[in-house]
C-alpha cells in the first residue's frame, strides 16, 4: 500500500481493481482508494477472483478488458470506453460481478 506521501503526488485518474475476498490485497486496495484524492479515481472488486483474478486467461480476459478500456478513455478520449467507468450507470457499475466504487469521473 503507498504511503500518505505518494498519494499527495498523484497527478493523473486512478485505477485500482482486484479480485474479492479471496484476493489478500482487497483491503489495502479499498483502503488506498479512499485516502486518494484531487484525482478521478475508480476502484473495481471483482467476484469470485483471487489475487492474479484473469491474469492466465487468454489475453489477460475480463481485468485486461478493463485496464486497456481505462487506458483508452483516459489517455486517447475514447467515449465508448469511458462508458465502462463513467456514471451510476456504468458498465462496471451495473455489472453483478463487481463492487465498484469512483470519485472525480465526469
Amino acid at each position: 500500500q503507498p504511503g500518505a506521501e505518494a498519494l499527495t503526488k498523484l497527478h493523473g485518474p486512478v485505477l485500482l481493481i482486484n479480485g474479492h475476498e479471496p484476493d489478500f490485497l482487497m483491503g489495502a486496495s479499498a483502503l488506498t482508494f479512499e485516502k486518494v484524492s484531487g484525482v478521478p479515481a475508480h476502484y473495481g472488486a471483482r467476484h469470485n477472483a483471487g489475487h492474479t483474478a484473469t491474469v492466465f486467461h487468454p489475453g489477460g480476459g475480463e481485468f485486461a478488458n478493463v485496464a486497456s478500456n481505462w487506458l483508452r478513455w483516459t489517455f486517447k478520449g475514447d467515449k465508448k470506453a469511458g462508458r465502462m467507468f463513467i456514471g451510476n450507470k456504468c458498465d462496471l457499475c451495473t455489472n453483478s460481478n463487481w463492487d465498484t466504487k469512483s470519485k472525480g469521473i465526469k
